[in-house]
């Protein structure tokens, strides 16, 4: 079995970074804010792209310990480098993710690379 990955992202609702969340914006309707939501940005389906994306972040798919990933990395150059790479070279992965993850960043959100597999 391949390894497939993930960044989640967990921090308190606002309505301007509803656009990006997993769901369309008519299920937050009625969500209040400051309540803990979570989303997923940069899913990967194959092992190559998921050491990719742990690459671009600077973290050991299997190291725990580096799987927390700064929310300064939003706004690092290289990461963002990276990251486009890695966009312009995968079609299940979309180029609006990384302005979702600088926008969900700075709205003080945590962000963590979850690996499967």
């Amino acid at each position: 079995m391949g390894m497939e990955a993930h960044i989640l992202a967990v921090g308190q609702y606002r309505k301007d970074i509803t656009d990006c969340l997993d769901y369309v914006n008519d299920y937050y309707e009625d969500t209040r804010e400051g309540v803990l939501v979570a989303t997923r940005l940069f899913h990967c389906n194959t092992t190559n792209q998921s050491r990719e994306l742990a690459n671009a972040f600077g973290i050991d798919p299997w190291d725990f310990n580096t799987h927390h990933i700064k929310a300064a990395a939003a706004e690092d150059m290289g990461t963002q480098l990276a990251l486009s790479n890695l966009i312009d070279s995968s079609a299940e992965m979309w180029p609006e993710e990384l302005e979702q993850f600088q926008k969900l960043a700075r709205a003080g959100f945590l962000f963590l690379y979850e690996p499967n597999g």
